[in-house]
């Protein structure tokens, strides 16, 4: 996978043995495994695993934990505000090219979500 870094905590993922769904998957996977509850989060917070599975339902658009914001917005991309109580704080957008994330909070770790996509994918 060909990483390209843009402004302001956006990515660009391209695949180069990858499928596009599964770089979405990790990223999706990867994003809630280094995510943290945050103020009312606390309360939601079930100390779920994420599977790949469940990262694909996601994908297709389904709001698995059923917290406000871990939804599809009208452009097809997963929003995935706070997910099982977990501040996530990242959009994955896919494309017919490539992957495009953006991290929203300042306070996450951009390079650890993508050193764990990479292994994710392995």
């Amino acid at each position: 996978m060909k990483i390209e870094e843009k402004k302001y905590g956006r990515f660009i993922l391209t695949p180069e043995k990858e499928t596009l769904e599964n770089i979405a998957i990790a990223v999706i996977m990867a994003s809630y495994e280094l995510a943290i509850p945050v103020g009312a989060g606390f309360m939601r917070n079930h100390d779920t695993h994420m599977t790949k599975e469940m990262a694909q339902e996601m994908l297709k658009g389904k709001d698995i934990s059923h917290d406000y914001c871990s939804n599809r917005n009208e452009f097809n991309d997963v929003n995935m505000d706070y997910v099982f109580g977990r501040c996530c704080k990242t959009l994955v957008k896919v494309s017919d090219k490539y992957v495009e994330i953006m991290i929203g909070e300042r306070d996450r770790n951009c390079q650890a979500i993508l050193e764990r996509t990479k292994e994710l994918l392995k």
